[in-house]
Formats: C-alpha cells, sequence, structure tokens
C-alpha cells in the first residue's frame, strides 16, 4: 500500500492503524474494505463477524474533536475495531440521559463493560446503515470495480444489460458502453450518437452515410411468375421483374478513416476489431437496419503491391497497382456488416 506521507516510510495501513484520529470516518471505512476484501462491507451482511469492522462509540462527556476516535486492526478471524464518536446512543451527543453516560464511564472505569458492550451492538447497527446510506448516494466511495457498483447497474439497466446472463456475450466490452448509456436510453437512436460511441471506442474518425440503399429479397408470394399457374402478371398491378427490390432507407453505411495501414488491417473481416465494430452498431442500433462498412486508408499509407511480403496478399482488401504515390485517399474497401 502507498506510503502515509512522502517524508515517512510507514504505510497508510500503519498510518490508520497508528493515528486513526486523524482519517475522516468515510475514508478510514473505505480503507478497511480494501485492507479486507474478502469480508462482507458495513451493513451489507447477516452475520457481523463476517463484516470488515465492528464499530463501537467512545462514550465522552465533552465534544469530541472529530468524527474517528482509534481503529484497530482485527485479530485473527475478527474484524477490526474502530470507535467512533458519531450517531451513539450515550455520551454528550447522545439521546440517553447524561446520568446514563456518566454510568456507562464509570462502570468501564472499573473494567466493567457489559453496559458499553450492550449498547455498542446498537451503536454498530446504526453506525453500519449510516455508512451503507453515504455509500448509496455517493458514487466515489464505492470500492468495487466501476463496472460492479451500484451506479453500473443502474447504467446497465438503462443499456438493456440488467440481468448477468445478459453480459458478456458481445465481442466488445460491455463496461465500455457504461458512458453511453444516456444515449441508448432513448427508443430512437441517432446518426451522432452512433459516431460519438464509434469514435470514442476504436479511436478513429467514423462518418455515417445514411439512406446507402440495398436488395431486399421479395417474398414468393410477391414474385411474378407467367402461365396458366402463375401470380402476379398483371403490368402496373403487381407484376415485378427479378427476385429482389432495390430499398433506400433500409441500409446505412459506417465509413472510417482515413486509417493508418494498421488500422486498416484491423478493420478487416480477419481483423481484431472488426467484429466489435459489428458488435457495437448492432447493439446501438437494434432495428432490423443493414449497414456495410466503409473503410478509407490514407494516401501516404497505400502500399505497394509485393507478392511473399509481410502477411501476405488479400485480394480485394489489400493490393493495390500503383507506380508512383497516392495523392488521394483510397476507400475501395466496402465490408458487409448485417445484410
Amino acid at each position: 500500500m502507498a506510503s502515509y506521507g512522502w517524508r515517512e516510510s510507514r504505510s497508510v495501513a500503519e498510518g490508520l492503524f497508528e493515528e486513526g484520529h486523524r482519517f475522516a470516518f468515510l475514508q478510514a471505512v473505505r480503507l478497511l474494505e480494501e485492507l479486507y476484501d474478502e469480508r462482507t462491507p458495513p451493513g451489507e451482511g447477516v452475520d457481523p463477524q463476517r463484516e470488515v469492522v465492528r464499530f463501537r462509540h467512545a462514550v465522552r462527556m465533552d465534544f469530541p474533536p472529530g468524527d474517528v476516535e482509534s481503529v484497530h486492526p482485527g485479530a485473527k478471524g475478527e474484524p477490526a475495531e474502530m470507535v467512533v464518536n458519531i450517531l451513539g446512543l450515550a455520551g454528550a451527543l447522545g439521546p440517553l440521559p447524561p446520568a446514563v453516560s456518566e454510568l456507562i464511564v464509570e462502570r468501564t472505569f472499573r473494567k466493567d463493560k457489559a453496559f458499553r458492550d450492550f449498547l455498542d451492538i446498537f451503536n454498530h447497527r446504526l453506525v453500519s446503515l449510516l455508512y451503507r446510506a453515504r455509500k448509496k448516494y455517493r458514487p466515489a466511495i464505492d470500492t468495487r470495480a466501476p463496472d460492479r457498483g451500484r451506479v453500473a447497474t443502474v447504467l446497465y439497466s438503462f443499456l438493456g444489460l440488467s440481468t448477468p446472463h445478459l453480459l458478456g456475450r458481445m465481442e466488445m466490452r460491455d463496461r465500455a458502453l457504461l458512458p453511453y448509456a444516456g444515449l441508448c436510453v432513448d427508443r430512437y437512436r441517432s446518426t451522432a450518437g452512433l459516431v460519438r460511441l464509434l469514435e470514442d471506442y476504436f479511436g478513429v474518425p467514423v462518418d455515417i452515410a445514411q439512406f446507402a440503399g440495398r436488395w431486399d429479397a421479395i417474398e414468393d408470394d410477391d414474385v411474378t411468375r407467367i402461365g396458366e399457374s402463375g401470380q402476379n402478371q398483371l403490368l402496373g398491378g403487381g407484376a415485378v421483374l427479378g427476385r429482389r427490390l432495390w430499398s433506400d432507407d433500409s441500409s446505412f453505411r459506417v465509413q472510417l478513416g482515413a486509417l493508418t495501414f494498421v488500422q486498416f488491417l484491423s478493420f478487416l473481416p480477419n481483423g481484431s476489431a472488426f467484429r466489435a465494430l459489428v458488435a457495437a452498431v448492432q447493439f446501438y442500433v437494434r432495428e432490423e437496419l443493414g449497414f456495410t462498412i466503409g473503410l478509407t486508408l490514407a494516401a501516404a499509407e497505400v502500399p505497394v503491391l509485393r507478392l511473399g511480403a509481410g502477411q501476405g496478399i488479400f485480394l480485394g482488401w489489400t493490393s493495390w497497382l500503383k507506380r508512383r504515390p497516392s495523392v488521394a485517399n483510397d476507400s475501395q474497401v466496402k465490408l458487409m456488416g448485417r445484410p
């Protein structure tokens, strides 16, 4: 663990146990959660002995200088112990009469801690609930990974990934979608939102060409057949020439670039980023819209064709016939994303 101060060699944990009064309450509990991460967070379990820390209240007749009195490491198999000055039943700030507090102080001085320990049963629960409430509404206090905390659960619900069996099914990391939960809340997704998602995740320029169009197959019941047993033969009243129909509004194109040659290779179907790109677009669009992927290679990155060089040549993808340097970006490569 990091050192307590730049002039000292002791760790933060050692400073916490030696000078616990110098730590804020939330900070101290959070450090204990990091130290004893195998234990249950305060107020979230059914067995107090398995929780990270056991809270006790310092019964004082004067006003305390801070929230934390002291912190002690737990014995083997026992939780750590934190003596606090907040939310106690007895003491100068507690709801019990001063006479009760004086009785507890007197008995504790005589080594009789039964009454104090009895009240600490309730003090522990009260302080645990206080920490739990602050942790719930202050995301920065949550010590869990950002994609496993309470806020992440809410954001996953916005994304439609609220149950565990829905996570980890895409080629892209689920946690990468969390910053864009607000873009996915609306039923109707915008082109600008898709551009922002893809540019942030893949780190390349993205442009969306709407109404790129595609060929849709005609259902058998709508195909024109000639003859006595034919169908849809009336000219101008159902006759169709061919078995497919061009649709302007059922497809779009995702244009990436200009790309370096290394980036270009990663977005090919055998590259490392192609499947993640398709998964990201399908997740965001959701509707049954087809899309193609266009790759724009920067002019300076277009290689000279050399047979047997490097990873080989892929016809139609990485094969260019040129005798002089390219002066314009190359946008010939078109890939099928979703038909």
